[in-house]
């Protein structure tokens, strides 16, 4: 009887050891299952993370060489704006009119993209201005000098505009645009003629650069009547 006992003891013991080990079995696989699985889902995240990083350098590439396009675009047009004003200028001192009258490069907007570019000066100048110019009479020179100068000032009020509006901010790399950098029209400025030299003038302006004169408007106000005593 005492030998029956101790086995069925020693039974129970067996069974309850067994069951702790197949409990302790299962727990760990299924923590082994969970690890993996979070293995998985941080190498999906990192593949992605990769995707995105290679995708941003792409378009950064793709940004960059559009600025470097835009800058050497920028310098021409400003290496021709130069010549335009010496070329204007010549043909004012050749026509008598007086150094103070001049335009001056203060009129063109700084160049903050390469401002290491030398700006054209008087030395320059003989080599800019072509020869033909150089054979017009005396007193034909004002008519030529007053429409480089308009030439002059219609080129800056186009530019004005878009160089203001221009955004400092780069463009949003995950936008569906196709371009990184939008692109501005431009247009033309409102005009109108002048009344005295009949010349096209911008429409707000209070002088005419041609001939000096006021400008007019077409439709005066009429003055207003004093009433009745």
């Amino acid at each position: 009887m005492e030998d029956f006992a101790a086995k069925r003891n020693e039974l129970l013991a067996d069974l309850a050891d067994f069951q702790q080990s197949k409990q302790f079995i299962e727990e760990t696989m299924k923590t082994i299952s969970d690890l993996n699985e979070e293995k998985d889902a941080h190498s999906e995240m990192i593949q992605q993370i990769n995707m995105d990083k290679q995708e941003l350098e792409k378009i950064m590439n793709s940004a960059r060489e559009e600025k470097r396009q835009m800058e050497k675009s920028i310098s021409q047009k400003y290496d021709e704006i130069y010549r335009l004003l010496e070329l204007t200028n010549e043909l004012s001192r050749e026509s008598g009119v007086a150094e103070e009258n001049l335009i001056t490069p203060s009129v063109i907007p700084p160049n903050k993209i390469t401002p290491n570019m030398p700006a054209m000066g008087a030395s320059s100048t003989s080599s800019g201005v072509p020869q033909l110019f150089r054979h017009f009479k005396a007193n034909s020179m004002p008519a030529v000098v007053q429409r480089a100068m308009f030439n002059f000032d219609s080129m800056l009020l186009q530019a004005a505009p878009a160089m203001a509006s221009r955004p400092h901010t780069l463009a949003n790399p995950f936008s569906p645009s196709t371009s990184a950098v939008t692109k501005i029209d431009h247009q033309s400025p409102p005009m109108k003629t002048c009344q005295s030299c009949f010349q096209q003038i911008h429409r707000n302006a209070p002088i005419c650069p041609m001939c000096k004169s006021k400008s007019r408007s077409k439709n005066p106000k009429k003055p207003k009547r004093k009433a009745a005593d």
